[in-house]
């Protein structure tokens, strides 16, 4: 019951697979960081395309300058001697009283260092001003500071009285009694008085803050006016007084509340992580070179501070059992500067290739496909410096500022010139078909219809027997949804040995890349899209040679 037939080939009719769809290929887990685009014209996509998405996981950078409390603020007198007091018979004896001079000595050595420059302050010191009378001669009457009577506090300073309410407030400056007060022995006028403003653009040397945590004010207080006595039992005609008036000043705070000025404060922002998750096989090997177009990092920042804010950092891709691959980006590093304006939200998109738009700004980073070329596990954002732009700004102190930046990875899988990647598919069950027959050449003839735009080079491995040699012929022109190409693929496997006995089928093993092998031409820049497919067309198989047929089964 065994048959030897002569011969040169024997055909089995030809066959197809099945529409082998990217949708297939890649079986995305709905927790997968790859997505289909839903909607025409999300990311500048068409429905169906894949696109990488992962939105980063940062926390908000809080930053402050905390109020600034002046620590050595010494109390001032100052004293002068008024002209001799003559009742010569008038119901009111007046002299001129003055200049007195008060120095204010405002210091401190531990200001905080994030303050580089003062050019003006908004202030809150709180003194007492004093005045009161010395008698020289044994005088213990009343004494009345006359209306009109003014201490000058310096021009660049903004006074305000808050008691009594009688005194008036003139050039910002200038406090002026608006009515007659008497003072009595132990018992000194007193006043309130707040500075609410300081300007130290023309100070001398050495004042404001003139080294690195260090301020000094000295300034003076100048009283002046006219001082009466009224005729009395105290102050009978002929009697004569000799008085000094005397005034004092003593601060009981001195904080600075707001800075006009330049200032650095230390902004800490935290690393920014993109866990990339569920990638399909064929895209997470690490043979591939992912020569991603136009990788995008999409991050929204919103600074709610009056400074401009210079932003630099590096992106780093993680993978296991890889060196991590890093890209710097910002002015440091020779890319576009991010550059954050004060009191604002801003979109900035950093991408490889330039997508101009309104809506955001635009940071072209050449490097940035770098971290794509095999997906990571892992981007971090990190090394982030965050600083002031040094120049003058108004700043209020002891009031929380934040940076705040949320990140989005937007990797649309359209490739580059340089894209490689594999993908394997299967063609067995021949031997359920073939198991009576022994040969030992095949020819495989197929049309492979694409509309994937890469171009494949396949290689093929018998399944089921392993002493075979294998021959390919024709490579798949890359294709598109509208325009599928069709590519003649010509196989033939030779059995080292007597018969191709036990050929399962075979697997073929495509190595994908955006450049035609023959012509070094490459498509580029048409996006993965779920619909696109690979179909396996007119597959025939020719048994070529003698064959044994045992019948006996």
């Amino acid at each position: 019951m065994t048959v030897n037939v002569g011969g040169q080939l024997i055909t089995i009719p030809s066959s197809n697979t099945e529409l082998i769809t990217l949708y297939d290929i890649l079986e995305l887990d709905s927790e997968s960081s790859i997505k289909e685009v839903e909607h025409q014209g999300d990311y500048g996509l068409n429905v169906g395309d894949y696109v990488l998405l992962q939105a980063g996981s940062s926390t908000p950078a809080e930053y402050k300058i905390n109020v600034v409390e002046i620590s050595r603020r010494p109390k001032s007198t100052g004293e002068i001697a008024v002209p001799r007091f003559v009742n010569a018979g008038s119901d009111r004896v007046t002299e001129h009283a003055g200049p007195i001079v008060n120095g204010v000595n405002l210091s401190d050595d531990e200001v905080d260092r994030q303050l580089v420059q003062l050019h003006r302050a908004k202030m809150d010191v709180e003194m007492d001003f004093n005045v009161e009378y010395i008698s020289a001669s044994g005088y213990d009457g009343d004494a009345i500071i006359d209306r009109g009577f003014k201490a000058v506090f310096p021009e660049n300073w903004t006074v305000e009285v808050l008691s009594p309410s009688y005194l008036t407030v003139t050039d910002g400056h200038i406090v002026t009694f608006g009515r007659d007060v008497v003072i009595r022995p132990n018992a000194p006028f007193k006043a309130a008085i707040r500075i609410t403003a300081m300007d130290f653009e023309n100070l001398p040397a050495g004042q404001g803050l003139y080294a690195p945590g260090h301020f000094k004010v000295n300034s003076d207080i100048v009283s002046e006016g006219t001082v009466s006595l009224l005729s009395s039992a105290s102050f009978p005609v002929g009697a004569t007084a000799d008085l000094s008036l005397r005034t004092s000043v003593e601060i009981s705070k001195a904080d600075i509340l707001e800075v006009t000025g330049v200032v650095n404060p230390e902004i800490n922002v935290s690393s920014t992580s993109f866990e990339i998750t569920d990638i399909p096989e064929f895209l997470d090997d690490y043979s591939n070179r992912l020569d991603i177009l136009n990788p995008r990092i999409n991050f929204v920042v919103t600074n709610n501070s009056p400074l401009t804010l210079d932003v630099d950092g590096v992106l780093t891709a993680y993978k296991s059992g890889k060196e991590p691959v890093d890209c710097p980006i910002g002015a440091p590093y020779g890319t576009g500067a991010i550059t954050v304006p004060p009191m604002s939200t801003t979109a900035f998109v950093i991408s490889r290739e330039p997508v101009p738009s309104n809506e955001y700004v635009n940071i072209v980073v050449s490097g940035l496909g770098d971290i794509i070329s095999t997906i990571p596990d892992e981007i971090v954002f990190d090394n982030v410096n965050c600083t002031a732009r040094q120049v003058p700004v108004t700043f209020e102190l002891g009031t929380n500022n934040t940076f705040n930046a949320i990140y989005d990875a937007i990797i649309p899988l359209a490739f580059g010139s340089e894209m490689e990647l594999h993908y394997t598919h299967e063609d067995d069950g021949w031997d359920s078909d073939l198991e009576k027959y022994n040969f030992d050449t095949v020819e495989i003839s197929i049309d492979a219809v694409n509309s994937v735009p890469l171009f494949m080079v396949p290689t093929v491995t018998a399944l089921g027997i392993n002493s075979v040699d294998v021959e390919i012929e024709g490579t798949v022109a890359a294709g598109t949804l509208d325009a599928p190409s069709t590519s003649p693929l010509k196989i033939t496997l030779r059995s080292k040995g007597s018969s191709l006995e036990g050929l399962d089928g075979i697997a073929i093993d495509f190595q994908a890349t955006a450049k035609n092998p023959v012509t070094g031409q490459a498509m580029t820049g048409v996006n993965l899209n779920a619909a696109q497919a690979l179909k396996l067309d007119n597959i025939t198989i020719r048994i070529i040679g003698g064959i044994t047929i045992d019948l006996n089964d």
